[in-house]
């Protein structure tokens, strides 16, 4: 008797162990991003800090963005080896988003600026996310032509996002707010990004699970 006790408590400490593999301490049971935080983990898109913290609140840098979208081609199968060599002025290939953003520079995903820089560390806004991930659709060969026209009453036809976020509108990837305005120069959070990148799994016809928002 002792040793079957012993064996269930050594089982259930397992299961709570399992269970607790991606529990961050500030992503709390049954928010609106949280489903997507588990999910997204647990396919190594995306981590958590040496605190244990996700930290949803904290905007998203265009290194973070670059990293978090090639480990999501690597879960997918599709990130094709890269000749690791930045064009960047600002991009060192050592440096922890070097490979991430040369690999998704060959593959046509990001671009740079008129300077020849990349600017790692600037916040990336929703716009400038909706395009990545456009872009990012075109590649794996599963992006249609869209209108280029929204309901959003911010998003104007014709402007340089307009047709990405018909398109990931038209894919329930991106959503707009309760007054009907897409606010596409509103820095993304962490938050935001991994429920966007989960719908775009979604999209994809994948195993992922919808979140439900």
């Amino acid at each position: 008797m002792k040793k079957i006790i012993g064996a269930l408590i050594i089982a259930s400490m397992c299961i709570l162990n399992a269970s607790s593999t991606f529990a961050f301490t500030d992503v709390p049971a049954g928010g609106w991003f949280s489903d997507a935080v588990s999910s997204l983990s647990k396919k190594a898109v995306v981590m958590g800090y040496e605190d244990n913290a996700f930290k949803p609140g904290n905007h998203v840098t265009r290194a973070e963005v670059v990293v978090m979208l090639d480990r999501l081609l690597t879960y997918l199968d599709a990130n094709a080896a890269c000749t690791n060599t930045t064009v960047f002025s600002d991009v060192s290939s050592t440096e922890w988003f070097g490979k991430a953003t040369s690999s998704l520079s060959e593959k046509e995903v990001v671009m740079g600026y008129a300077d020849n820089t990349f600017k790692p560390g600037n916040n990336v806004t929703r716009a400038e996310l909706v395009v990545l991930l456009d872009r990012l659709l075109t590649y794996l060969g599963e992006n249609s032509a869209a209108s280029g026209t929204t309901t959003f009453t911010d998003v104007p036809a014709g402007d340089w996002f307009a047709s990405a976020v018909a398109t990931l509108a038209s894919k329930e990837i991106v959503q707009g707010y309760a007054d009907n305005t897409f606010k596409p120069g509103n820095n993304v959070t962490r938050a935001e990004l991994v429920v966007m990148l989960d719908r775009l799994l979604e999209s994809l016809n994948t195993d992922e699970e919808p979140v439900a928002s």
